[in-house]
C-alpha cells in the first residue's frame, strides 16, 4: 500500500512539475511575442 501511495504522489509531482513549467513557458513566449 505504501509503495502504491509512492507512486500515485511521485506522478502527481511530475504533473505538477509540468504544469508549472508549461505556464513558465508560456510566460516566455508572451515576453518574447511582445
Amino acid at each position: 500500500m505504501m509503495i502504491y501511495e509512492q507512486q500515485i504522489y511521485r506522478v502527481y509531482t511530475y504533473k505538477e512539475f509540468l504544469c508549472e513549467s508549461n505556464i513558465e513557458l508560456f510566460l516566455i513566449i508572451g515576453i518574447l511575442w511582445y
